[in-house]
């Protein structure tokens, strides 16, 4: 294995230890700590779910994690379009944009 592989996996290992290990705040106490709160987020890679009254309603993630999230969204979108394509009965898309007087 190489360093690369050996980095790669460490990180791999931290990520999923994260998932199972995040940090639950009540909404109220954040409100009091916010910077230091952010820069958990922020420098040190927590993930930290915000609860009112018991129950997460949202999570703080750090810009990084937020990309991930994005790009993993998109390939899926992108998956879902490309299988919708190839189902019968589709309409092409130029054919639409002459429809709607696009084209």
């Amino acid at each position: 294995m190489t360093g690369t592989d050996a980095e790669n996996d460490t990180k791999r290992i931290k990520r999923t230890k994260r998932l199972f290990c995040m940090t639950r705040l009540a909404a109220s106490a954040v409100r009091e700590s916010l910077g230091d709160t952010l820069n958990r987020v922020a420098y040190g890679g927590e993930r930290i779910i915000l609860e009112r009254h018991g129950k997460a309603v949202a999570a703080l993630v750090s810009v990084e994690d937020l990309a991930r999230l994005e790009a993993l969204e998109d390939r899926l979108d992108v998956e879902i379009a490309r299988k919708a394509r190839k189902e019968p009965g589709s309409v092409p898309y130029a054919s639409v944009r002459r429809k709607a007087g696009l084209a």
